[in-house]
């Protein structure tokens, strides 16, 4: 069952990034981003106004979306870049999460 657990999971992956960067795309002059080598986590840089920890608590409280903000992780080899949050996509209903952020960025947040 491994050969069929793994394509399913590339799968769901590979259907996800295609999800993020057509909405990255649509949100261009606040974010930057790059297709990751590997894995299920995105680290995207916040180029709107005030912090990436500021929106990332505005988000989750108004929209109900999480991300990661740089507060809450730390590196003991590298600094943590403060305009960088983390976004998993290894979720079957991420449509559901880039909505509800569409929709907060599009109502000015």
């Amino acid at each position: 069952a491994r050969n069929r657990i793994l394509a399913g999971n590339r799968e769901l992956l590979s259907g996800n990034l295609a999800r993020l960067s057509g909405f990255f795309k649509e949100f261009e002059d606040l974010f930057d981003w790059y297709t990751p080598g590997g894995g299920c986590v995105l680290f995207p840089r916040y180029k709107g106004r005030g912090s990436a920890d500021t929106f990332c608590r505005a988000l989750v409280e108004k929209s109900g979306v999480l991300l990661l903000p740089p507060s809450v992780f730390r590196s003991e080899l590298l600094p943590t870049p403060e305009d960088r949050f983390r976004i998993g996509f290894g979720r079957k209903n991420i449509e559901e999460g880039l909505d509800a952020f569409r929709k907060h960025l599009l109502q000015g947040y």
